[in-house]
């Protein structure tokens, strides 16, 4: 076993804000195409139960002008899609996500005429009356943040990758229309004393040369708070100099990475993956680190056809099964376990098959991400060039091996150290890892059993379910109307009710120490149709 000090110097900050590890999310599932490929209000109390277990602690949501202005100057706030949306913030705000709205991304076909630029693909062109986009984005604003209540909606972009030819279509020169938008929305917002509520950020490039984020800099500098860039698939290496191109030239603006990911499930390793990402974007001075992306959906007007399931996705659409893809446990521990708005320390490791990034809390907690290499089993001597945390020490392990299924277990504590003792870990094996050791205390799981079953009308079912990083017991109940959808005992059982037609039930079980803990079992109950002689 080969031995590796880890030095901590909590007393050299990099820098003070690192905003934590988010996610991208389209907000569609709620939405008609969705509902048409069989997803019901049961699917999403299980995608809710996870985006609570993550706690992103960023959430890029995407929005589609056309969901709340069908009408140019006319807003429908209470539309259908607009009602699906706030389903998404309503459950981001219960986990402390903070939010940045991607405000205008596809174009509805209703909409294109009087939204679109002639000669430019209706369904991705940029405005055309770029005043009267400035004045939606301010009303947009106004309703989520003080009619809605969402005052966790904290950054504003616009588009996504305007550098390619799939999200943003503008004539003549793309990047100089680009920054005229910029200086429209800014300005109106200024007048209309709204301008500080967010911080802007653009352009939302995915681009190795960083060329639109110099090109922003030298022309619309004054109307960008902080420049992000997307990159998927570069090694770890590599990694640096997309980094510096745009920190370095923008400087004294921060840089965030709003946009990283890999097609398959098996592509995130040690030579470029979720954990050395993050680590490397921390260290080296980035403000956030976006993981592509939340779950699978089926796209909504103008784009029926697209779904996004099978790649880059952290799981599929619940339509499609239950387990979600390795990528989720690898990116739910470090959305949970990297605080928000944390300072970043310097680090030292004396050996290149470890890599660490170290987080601080202004109340004095501590979470240290370490990336191990795969090749020899190793024993990690953690120190502090000042004094030791006195603090209870907590790990958790994200190995590739995991264990798919549907309850979505987030890896668990697996040992503690208590306060005063030496940080020291002789349990790593040879295969490839990465270890979170934290002084925040674990958060609340629930799991249930079985997470998927069928019942006909009238039927029992006994569920059981664990709490899991704490103690206590749950409470069991039915989501809806009991006469519609069954009844469940304290003790677990469920009763299905006699119904005329199949349909799908979520049962929750919640902590009663931590009610915002909770698991949940889908059960397809199936109608009696009466049988023949």
């Amino acid at each position: 076993m080969r031995k590796i000090n880890i030095r901590i110097h909590t007393d050299d900050v990099k820098h003070t804000d690192f905003l934590g590890v988010g996610v991208n999310i389209i907000p569609v599932s709620l939405m008609a195409n969705n509902r048409m490929q069989g997803y019901t209000v049961a699917h999403w109390e299980m995608d809710k139960k996870r985006i609570e277990m993550m706690k992103p602690k960023v959430a890029r949501v995407w929005f589609q002008v056309d969901w709340m202005e069908p009408v140019k100057g006319s807003y429908t706030w209470d539309s259908p899609e607009m009602l699906a949306f706030y389903e998404y913030m309503d459950v981001l705000q219960r986990a402390g996500t903070e939010i940045q709205l991607n405000f205008g991304w596809k174009i509805g076909r209703d909409v294109q005429a009087w939204f679109s630029i002639p000669g430019t693909e209706g369904r991705i062109s940029a405005p055309h009356d770029l005043d009267a986009y400035a004045t939606s984005c301010s009303a947009v604003l106004n309703e989520l943040i003080v009619n809605r209540g969402y005052n966790n909606l904290k950054y504003l972009s616009f588009y996504n990758e305007p550098n390619g030819d799939w999200d943003y279509d503008a004539p003549g020169d793309q990047m100089a229309y680009y920054a005229e938008m910029l200086r429209r929305v800014s300005n109106k917002l200024t007048a209309d004393g709204r301008r500080d509520w967010v911080k802007v950020w653009g352009p939302e490039e995915v681009d190795a040369t960083g060329s639109w984020t110099h090109y922003m800099k030298e022309h619309a500098d004054d109307f960008i708070d902080e420049y992000t860039f997307h990159i998927y698939g570069g090694t770890y290496e590599d990694f640096s100099s997309q980094i510096a191109t745009r920190r370095d030239y923008v400087a004294p603006k921060t840089v965030g990475m709003t946009e990283f990911g890999w097609s398959g499930d098996d592509e995130s390793c040690w030579d470029s993956g979720f954990a050395n990402y993050v680590i490397k974007a921390a260290n080296e001075g980035l403000h956030s680190a976006l993981v592509w992306q939340l779950n699978g959906v089926w796209c909504e007007d103008p784009d029926e056809s697209v779904n996004t399931n099978g790649v880059y996705t952290l799981w599929d659409s619940l339509v499609l099964g239950m387990e979600p893809n390795r990528s989720y446990y690898a990116t739910s521990l470090l959305t949970r376990y990297i605080p928000a708005h944390s300072s970043v320390v310097a680090v030292e490791s004396d050996s290149a098959d470890v890599r660490v990034a170290a987080f601080t809390t202004v109340s004095g907690d501590m979470s240290i991400l370490v990336e191990c290499k795969e090749n020899e089993a190793k024993e990690l001597q953690i120190d502090f060039s000042n004094s030791h945390m006195e603090k209870k020490w907590y790990k958790y392990v994200y190995s590739p091996k995991v264990t798919l299924e549907g309850n979505a277990i987030i890896p668990r504590n697996v040992w503690s150290i208590e306060p005063g003792a030496p940080l020291h870990d002789s349990h790593i094996d040879k295969d490839y890892q990465f270890m979170i050791y934290t002084t925040l205390a674990p958060q609340t799981q629930v799991e249930i059993t079985p997470v998927l079953s069928e019942l006909s009308s009238g039927e029992t079912l006994k569920l059981s379910a664990d709490v899991i990083d704490n103690i206590g017991e749950v409470e069991w109940e039915v989501v809806g109307e009991p006469k519609k959808f069954g009844q469940i005992t304290d003790q677990g059982v469920y009763t299905a009710s006699q119904v005329e037609d199949d349909i799908l039930v979520a049962v929750r079980a919640v902590s009663v120490v931590d009610s915002m803990s909770f698991a949940v079992a889908l059960i397809n109950v199936i109608a009696d149709k009466g049988g023949s002689s």
